[in-house]
């Protein structure tokens, strides 16, 4: 019997450090679902145990305490709806994998390859169900889902044909990461017991949180308080609602 695995360490970042959270500014949300997931007790529970990992939509466990732009989630179908499938086929194309401008991580399952290319911030996802990734000589035969499945697939099917040609993927920065950080950080620096005031003093100013800033300022109070529930939402949803679906769980009402 393998030896169980334990993961240590506290997945959550130093709330007081802008540092820490900088990379998230230009994640996708694959990563994004990641930081949420890797803050959820019962994931740091069954990453040390033999649970399967399926059970969290992935092909396999990361430690907690592995961030953004480190992790290296591998995401499985249907939790993850862009993920090409493709079968390798003799012929005079060359698809070479090897040097690309993002790394590789890969995980071996029975008839299947889950492979993820990723820079740490975009990924793209593909399932050889036969074979490894080709060498010189074969190519790659994809199955495209339509017509729900375009939706999902095309965008990536245009990041991976920029891979292939050698060429960096062009990331459109979401307008609205600088509201998914600060929820994190309100959730990392709830967790570390921090009050409201020296969250609002850390992320908006000193000059916010006067001796009567609850009564004189009451917006930032309820800002934190916004926050607050929007991680408490996002820690609840789970990676689905950030990567099977167009809108993420903090753009509900009142998380602004």
């Amino acid at each position: 019997m393998a030896p169980r695995r334990r993961f240590a360490g506290d997945p959550a970042a130093d709330w007081r450090d802008d540092a820490a959270y900088a990379p998230l500014r230009h994640a996708d949300r694959y990563f994004f679902a990641w930081e949420w997931l890797r803050r959820d007790p019962a994931y740091g529970e069954a990453a040390a145990s033999d649970a399967d990992p399926a059970q969290f939509g992935l092909a396999q466990y990361v430690a907690p305490a592995t961030p953004v732009p480190a992790a290296r989630p591998i995401w499985l179908r249907p939790l993850l709806p862009a993920v090409f499938r493709c079968r390798l086929r003799a012929g005079d194309a060359s698809q070479v994998f090897a040097a690309l401008p993002w790394s590789r991580a890969e995980v071996w399952k029975p008839g299947c390859v889950h492979y993820l290319l990723s820079d740490g911030l975009g990924a793209v996802r593909v399932d050889v169900l036969e074979g490894r990734f080709p060498s010189q000589g074969s190519e790659l035969v994809f199955e495209v889902e339509g017509p729900a499945g375009l939706a999902d697939q095309l965008p990536q099917l245009e990041r991976l044909r920029r891979l292939l040609r050698h060429e960096t993927p062009s990331r459109r920065v979401s307008a609205r990461s600088a509201r998914w950080i600060a929820a994190l950080r309100v959730h990392d620096a709830l967790a570390a017991g921090a009050r409201y005031r020296e969250i609002a003093a850390i992320l908006f100013g000193d000059q916010v949180v006067g001796p009567r800033w609850w009564l004189d300022t009451p917006s930032w109070g309820l800002r934190v308080q916004r926050l607050a529930a929007a991680a408490n939402r996002a820690l609840k949803a789970g990676p689905a609602s950030w990567l099977g679906s167009a809108d993420a769980p903090l753009q509900a009402r009142g998380s602004r």
